[in-house]
């Protein structure tokens, strides 16, 4: 419960997420965070838009391909976004495309 609320309060006051990653160790074994898709609901819930770095794996893996299946529930119609958001989920682009597309979809969403 200590963590939910942690997690309320502080996403309310975002306008944008970025989600990365999303795993754990847990008894000696790597897994998904639960936590993460709590945060992506807690998200949605207060129309801060969430961002998923789709190549860094695990939960923000599972959680990009949701958003690039409905992109139109999470973004403006706007094809540079789109582009950006979905490079995010290429594992063949370099970490300064990855950065480069993260900051171009930053800037877009914040003009909107």
């Amino acid at each position: 419960d200590v963590w939910t609320d942690y997690r309320k309060d502080m996403i309310s006051k975002s306008g944008i997420a970025l989600f990365m990653f999303g795993n754990k160790l847990k008894e000696g074994k790597i897994v998904e965070s639960n936590g993460m898709f709590e945060e992506f609901d807690i998200c949605v819930k207060n129309n801060v838009v969430p961002i998923a770095i789709g190549m860094t794996g695990y939960v923000s893996k599972s959680l990009w391909d949701d958003i690039t299946a409905g992109m139109d529930k999470y973004y403006p119609k706007n094809q540079e976004l789109r582009d950006a958001i979905i490079k995010l989920g290429d594992y063949s682009l370099s970490h300064d495309e990855i950065i480069t597309n993260i900051i171009k979809a930053v800037g877009i969403l914040q003009k909107n």
